[in-house]
């Protein structure tokens, strides 16, 4: 006997809509019995805390990023907008030889960041620092001679 019976769409949707909600209810009671690390992968994008402070020389910028690396992140200055982003990956695994049970449980995020400057930025003096999760970086303004006037023609 078919389980689809040719009567009318109507009741072939509705009855898939049935069969998807006993799926959806027999993956839900198979998975119950699982501790809650094991049907948990995360993937996520977050957004790391940061102050960014001004002096007249420079922009100082102190980022967020426990848990990461240098490898992990990267920095990039293009049309007076400072570039942020980064991945982290984490993976445990553990193992029960008594029982047999093993487990692996990893979880992803990633973030960019961009911040528009209002200053032409020495991109050559820039350094950056990264330690104990937190990501310290040193803009240098190009210096301007703010008192030359400058006289701007007007055309006819």
């Amino acid at each position: 006997m078919s389980f689809f019976h040719p009567v009318s769409k109507r009741k072939n949707t509705t009855e898939l809509v049935s069969l998807q909600d006993q799926m959806n209810h027999l993956f839900d009671h198979l998975w119950s019995g699982w501790p809650t690390e094991l049907t948990n992968l995360q993937t996520t994008t977050f957004l790391p805390s940061l102050d960014l402070k001004e002096n007249e020389t420079e922009y100082l910028l102190e980022v967020e990023l426990p848990g990461m690396t240098e490898k992990d992140v990267e920095i990039s200055v293009h049309d007076n907008t400072l570039f942020l982003k980064g991945e982290k990956k984490k993976e445990e695994e553990s193992q029960d030889k008594k029982t047999g049970f093993h487990r692996i449980e990893r979880s992803y995020g990633s973030f960019s960041r961009a911040i528009p400057l209002t200053e032409e930025i020495d991109e050559e003096s820039i350094n950056a620092s990264l330690k104990n999760g937190l990501l310290k970086l040193n803009l240098k303004k190009v210096p301007r001679d703010r008192t030359k006037k400058k006289v701007i023609p007007i055309g006819t």
